[in-house]
This record gives C-alpha cells, sequence and structure tokens, in this order.
C-alpha cells in the first residue's frame, strides 16, 4: 500500500494528550450564521451597511466593544458547553472544536487590527478576545480537546509605523486586513496558535460604497476592492506582516504562528485553511513542489480542518495519508457541518512511493476512495428555546428558524495506523 512516512515516532504526544498518544477524533461542528443580515428589523439600529451580491445587507453587532465582545463569547461559552455535553469522554479521543469564519467582527465588518497588540488602559478588543476564549477552555476537563474559534476580523486605516509601537510593520497601505483563526489546545498549558488566512474573496465584506449605500455607513472598504492583486489575479491578506509581527505574539504573548498551514497537537499532525485558502489549494501548495515532487520535511496531515463561510470540501486539494479525514465548518446559509474520509483504493496499492505527490493531488479522484461522513445528531444551543436563542443571539448574528445556532455531532474517526 502506498504509505508516506509521517515523520512523527509514537512517543510525541506533548502537553494535553493521553501519554499513549491519541488514537481518534470527533468532530463537534459550530453551526451559526456568521454573514450579515438583509432584514430591515436586523439592519434599522446597524451603520455598517453596504451591498452583498445584489441585496442591502448590514454587518451585525454592537458599537460598544466591550458589549460585542461579551455577547459573542457567551454565545461561545455555551456552545463549548454543548460540545463538551455531548462528546466521547474517552481521553484518548482527540475532540475537535470548529466555529465558522467571520464569528469575531463587529459591527463595522473588522475589529481595530492595532488591538492584536496590547495597549495599557484601553480595551484590546482582538487581544480580549484570545484572552477571554483562553481563558475558557483552560479547564482540566478540555485536556483532550483542540479548538478553532471560527476567524477575527481585524483592520485599520493608518499611515503610522507608530501605531503598531512594539512591532514595526514597514510602509503601510490606507489599509490593513487580518483574517486569523485563534486555536487553542484545551488545558492548562495548552499550545495556543494563530493561523492566517492569505486570499481575499470578494464575498469576504460587503461593498460599502456606491449607489443604494447610505453616506454614513461605517462599514469598512471591501478588501477586496482596496488590496493589490498578485501575478495570478489572486487579491491578498496583509499575510506578509503576520512574520513582523511573530515576534511579539511568541515572545510576549506565548502564541504560535501557523506556517504553511500544518501543525501538530500531540502525535496528530493537521493542517487547517480557511475557506477560499482551501478553495484555492494553499495548503497542497505547501506541500508540493512548483515542477513536481514534495517539499521536504512537509508531511501529509491525519486530519484536515476548514472554517469558512462560503465554501465546500474540495476533495482534489486534501493533502490527507490513507485513512485521513476532512472536518468542515460553513458560516453561511445553511451553516454546514461536513466530514470526509480519504483512503486509496485498492487498485492503486502498488503504486511505488515517489507517486505520493501525484496520489494525494489526484484530481480526478480516480486514486482515492472518498466516503462522506454524517453526524450523529445535532444539538440545539440553550435546548432549542426559540426565546433564549433570540435573546442571546440576537444583535449580533442572524437569528432565524434555519439558522438557529447548534453543535454536530460526528461519530469518532480512528486515526490513520
Amino acid at each position: 500500500m502506498l504509505k508516506p512516512s509521517l515523520g512523527l515516532s509514537s512517543g510525541s504526544c506533548q502537553l494535553g494528550c493521553p501519554r499513549h498518544g491519541f488514537d481518534s477524533t470527533q468532530f463537534l461542528g459550530f453551526g451559526i450564521n456568521t454573514g450579515g443580515s438583509d432584514s430591515p428589523q436586523d439592519c434599522a439600529n446597524q451603520t455598517g451597511v453596504g451591498f452583498f451580491g445584489d441585496d442591502l445587507n448590514c454587518y451585525l453587532g454592537f458599537d460598544d466593544k466591550e458589549r460585542d465582545v461579551r455577547a459573542r463569547m457567551r454565545i461561545m461559552e455555551e456552545a463549548v458547553r454543548v460540545a463538551h455535553e455531548q462528546s466521547s469522554k474517552d481521553p484518548s479521543v482527540l475532540k475537535i472544536f470548529v466555529a465558522p469564519e467571520f464569528y469575531w467582527r463587529g459591527p463595522n465588518g473588522a475589529y481595530d487590527a492595532k488591538t492584536i497588540i496590547e495597549h495599557p488602559g484601553q480595551f484590546n478588543t482582538v487581544a480580549e478576545i484570545c484572552g477571554g476564549l483562553e481563558e475558557m477552555v483552560a479547564d482540566e476537563k478540555y485536556e483532550n480537546w483542540l479548538f478553532v474559534f471560527g476567524t477575527i476580523i481585524a483592520a485599520t486605516r493608518s499611515t503610522s509605523v507608530a501605531d503598531f509601537e512594539k512591532v514595526d510593520v514597514g510602509d503601510m497601505h490606507d489599509y490593513l486586513f487580518f483574517n486569523f483563526a485563534p486555536i487553542f489546545q484545551g488545558g492548562a498549558g495548552g499550545k495556543k496558535l494563530l493561523a492566517p488566512k492569505e486570499y481575499v474573496s470578494a464575498i469576504d465584506f460587503l461593498r460599502g460604497q456606491g449607489q443604494g449605500v447610505p453616506q454614513q455607513s461605517t462599514a469598512i472598504p471591501n478588501a477586496f476592492d482596496v488590496t493589490d492583486t498578485d501575478l495570478s489575479g489572486k487579491k491578498h491578506y496583509d499575510f506578509d506582516l503576520w512574520e513582523k509581527l511573530s515576534s511579539y505574539l511568541e515572545q510576549e504573548r506565548g502564541y504560535e504562528l501557523v506556517r504553511r498551514n500544518f501543525f501538530e497537537i500531540g502525535n496528530v499532525r493537521l493542517t487547517i485553511e480557511i475557506c477560499l485558502d482551501h478553495g484555492v489549494g494553499e495548503a497542497a501548495a505547501n506541500f508540493v513542489k512548483k515542477g513536481g515532487g514534495v517539499i521536504p520535511g512537509v508531511e501529509p496531515s491525519m486530519v484536515s480542518l476548514v472554517s469558512s463561510a462560503g465554501m465546500v470540501i474540495m476533495d482534489k486539494n486534501l493533502i490527507l495519508e490513507d485513512g485521513g479525514v476532512v472536518y468542515h465548518q460553513d458560516g453561511l446559509y445553511n451553516m454546514t457541518s461536513a466530514a470526509k474520509t480519504r483512503t486509496f483504493s485498492p487498485l492503486v496499492h502498488p503504486l511505488a512511493k515517489e507517486s505520493v505527490a501525484d496520489a494525494l493531488l489526484d484530481a480526478k479522484g480516480s486514486l482515492w476512495d472518498v466516503a462522506a461522513l454524517e453526524p450523529l445528531r445535532e444539538a440545539p444551543l440553550w435546548g432549542g428555546r426559540g426565546g433564549k436563542v433570540r435573546e442571546m443571539v440576537g444583535g449580533v448574528f442572524v437569528v432565524k428558524p434555519e439558522h438557529e445556532p447548534r453543535v454536530a455531532v460526528f461519530p469518532i474517526q480512528p486515526l490513520p495506523p
């Protein structure tokens, strides 16, 4: 059987997992609609207004930054509580909780990017979010968990490097845009990671300018309209600036940057992609060398994670070893929670090891058996009590019967042997 080497020993388990390492995973997908609202009632008191396609929408949230963060944090706490209640309690199972892209963005479409850096004497929105999430999952009952808490959207209009104080970010553009996932290994002393999104999609932001948009709209510009285009025609977040921020984040805040999409928790190797990054095959690009062959030192993942708002699982872009699994949580419209396993078909077992890159990236899928996994059940937040849900969620997220927040509980999947 074609079997890539793992590059990890069975004894590589780190803090937060059993001594013998994990032998399986369980996906718990938090479904909540993180898109804007087209409801006149929702938008009556919102000023972050713009177009989503041909429809006038608004961002939901509270102008008071502390109130906005507290409201989103309370909802996340309930989702985590429900997930824990519904999950396996076997310590050899790594429970993986994934929330959708754009969960943290505020009423104007983004929080202030300068609050990635803590400034004494003021409410530092982004830093407060990350600190609150870390505290939320520090309890020992979350020791065998991994949390992908959706993404944080941050932007700033500035021409001064002094705005970042401790970090010299170099020449600044009119706007800086960041979209990144805060990732935490549960329990005391677990890993803290930040995974940046690279590619900007045309639907990542409302179009806050043009005919039909109120002049007083506070929506930030659509990053797709104001960022540069690379030679391939793609738009980018200010991805490269993460390296400039890395020393501060790693040395003073204890975070690790997820570079090239790959990271490890104990004896489990994973990839994380945010929406369009998965659509264009970002993890694949960081696995296979241009011109053929595999990038030295990069191994296929056991588990692929995708957090998105408007994406589906792209089988051809999965960088999974034989028996690996992908877990996907979307936040647009139907709030899809999805999972698939991927195994080599019997016809390709004689393939030589040097064909691993071709096999992993087989666009036609002929070398793979891909099987969808169905959730065991879906558990609503606050017991599905409509009044309570509207009370807690209204104002920051769309609340409709078909959009009520819930946790999808998937069956336990063994790690590749």
